[in-house]
């Protein structure tokens, strides 16, 4: 027998070593600061008083030139040199202790019914259908409409302006926390049930802190809102108050008063609504 002979292995080419190495050039660091970091918080807070200090100037530029009449709109500087005096009187004492009683009624009215009422309409689905619809166009309705009605039935003074104000707050209050009622996880009513915890445990204890992030914001918007409807009723039926004093000033031409007072509730507005955000960051920070 004739043995085959193996065959031939094939040898395949290879290309020659490359003269050439591969170098890997590093990419330049990006200079722009990372959302979150200290450097980034100090970009932002720089860039919002550049805007703001450039608006000023601009109106500061109108009025002093005269492109904007003194009736209508003074300089930044005279109403800065006008609030202290304005802070100093003795009508500002009254008149933000009126203010502030008149908000805190409607607050401690509003804040709490408002979660109860959006707890019980998440709880009984057949509840939630058939309101919803009726707190979402009291949503969309101005309320100072019924200010007459009121007027008639209440008289002059705080009693309405509670009302109009408590009415106007309950309603994103209530909202917001039916919407954290109709999404929240069934996984904490089944936590609740497997650590046997009562309806008043369950919710004070499981519900209510996993809805923190929609109450929060309910509660910031309720608030600004009772703002709003104090200082707008106190225009119209008040005898005192931040926004009768700012009324009283603009009908005897005191534009710089009445700038000033504008500028006070505003720095308020900016304060409660700062100090409701940083509230509600620390307690979802500690739920954390």
């Amino acid at each position: 027998m004739t043995s085959k002979a193996p065959p031939a292995k094939t040898q395949v080419p290879t290309a020659p070593p490359s003269s050439f190495t591969e170098v890997h050039i590093p990419r330049a660091r990006s200079r722009r600061p990372r959302p979150g970091t200290k450097a980034y918080r100090v970009a932002v807070h720089g860039t919002q008083l550049t805007l703001l200090a450039a608006l000023f100037g601009l109106i500061e530029l109108a009025a002093r030139t005269g492109h904007v009449s003194k009736f209508v709109l003074p300089a930044p500087s005279e109403i800065a040199r006008k609030l202290p005096h304005v802070v100093a009187s003795s009508q500002f004492g009254g008149d933000l202790r009126q203010s502030a009683i008149e908000l805190g009624l409607a607050c401690i009215i509003a804040l709490p019914i408002g979660v109860i009422v959006g707890l019980a309409l998440g709880r009984w689905s057949l509840a939630g259908r058939v309101l919803e619809p009726f707190l979402s166009t009291l949503y969309a309705v101005p309320l100072l409409v019924f200010y007459p009605i009121l007027l008639v039935m209440m008289g002059l003074g705080w009693t309405p302006i509670v009302v109009i104000s408590a009415a106007a707050a309950f309603v994103p209050v209530s909202m917001n926390t039916l919407t954290g009622a109709k999404t929240l996880s069934p996984t904490f009513r089944k936590l609740a049930r497997s650590l046997n915890c009562n309806r008043r445990q369950t919710y004070l204890k499981i519900l209510l802190p996993a809805m923190v992030p929609l109450l929060v914001p309910g509660i910031q918007i309720g608030l600004i809102v009772a703002l709003v409807y104090t200082i707008a009723m106190e225009f119209l039926v008040a005898v005192q108050g931040l926004g009768f004093r700012i009324s009283y000033s603009y009908t005897l031409f005191q534009m710089v008063a009445t700038w000033a007072g504008i500028v006070i509730v505003v720095i308020i507005s900016i304060v409660l609504s700062t100090a409701i955000t940083a509230t509600g960051r620390r307690v979802r920070q500690d739920l954390d």
